[in-house]
């Protein structure tokens, strides 16, 4: 028996709703072995659109270096350590 018929074997009697971690592993390794960026493309959903809208809403693109941020929020690099 062929490693592909094992997995089919292994797999056959899974309902078809139960098989997307199956699928995730899959993906996973078919990533790793072909070394790609294998990512099936996939519309935002509502909360998807929600959180990018709130993202947007709150970040004007700009960025503040790790120090200022630590001074603003009135911290050193000890804290971090804690």
């Amino acid at each position: 028996m062929s490693n592909r018929d094992v997995i089919i074997d292994l797999t056959k009697n899974i309902p078809d709703s139960e098989l997307s971690p199956v699928v995730a592993v899959l993906k996973s390794l078919y990533k790793y072995i072909n070394n790609n960026n294998y990512v099936e493309d996939e519309n935002p959903d509502t909360i998807d659109i929600e959180m990018i809208t709130a993202a947007k809403a709150e970040n004007d693109g700009t960025t503040i270096s790790l120090d200022e941020m630590l001074k603003k929020d009135g911290l050193t690099y000890a804290d971090l350590q804690n």
